[in-house]
């Protein structure tokens, strides 16, 4: 998100909200309760700077892909459902990662990927139904799986999330 286009629809000193709900589609809807979800947590001084930085490119992904057909090979647009769920994944996920590569597939769920390099890489692809997707190479390791986020990240996600900082 470019800093023009976030002062248009982020709120921070002096910024106020300039919408209106005329003629708005339910794709607007849905984006601008993101965008004011993405605010509250923005700029909530409890959060840390990780934090911040991770609701701001989950929103911006989400942008760009909440239209149908968005990457020009029929894709499904971002979905809501999963953009929450990805919310809750990644605040579930050690800070120490720091900020994934975030990318809606063209099922419309979620993908999240921390790469540390060619041979240190965790990807995770976050489904509506809650449903975690995951693949990493931990040098010469490689783990997949397939797990149910409840409450919490799965203990051998967690597990591979640290391996792959250390």
């Amino acid at each position: 998100m470019t800093a023009r286009a976030a002062s248009m629809v982020l709120p921070g000193p002096g910024l106020g909200h300039r919408s209106t709900d005329r003629g708005a589609s339910r794709e607007a809807h849905v984006i601008q309760r993101a965008i004011r979800s993405v605010e509250r947590r923005a700029w909530d001084t409890e959060q840390s700077r990780v934090r911040r930085e991770r609701d701001w490119a989950l929103a911006e992904a989400f942008l760009e892909c909440s239209q149908p057909d968005w990457d020009g090979y029929g894709a499904a647009p971002a979905n809501e459902l999963s953009m929450a769920r990805a919310r809750e994944v990644l605040a579930a996920f050690p800070e120490c990662l720091g900020v994934p590569d975030i990318a809606f597939e063209p099922d419309g769920d979620a993908g999240l990927e921390w790469w540390r390099g060619p041979d240190r890489v965790l990807s995770v692809s976050v489904g509506r139904n809650g449903e975690l997707r995951y693949a990493a190479r931990l040098n010469a390791a490689r783990v997949i799986g397939t797990e149910v986020f409840a409450d919490g990240l799965p203990k051998r996600l967690v597990e591979v999330a640290y391996e792959l900082v250390e």
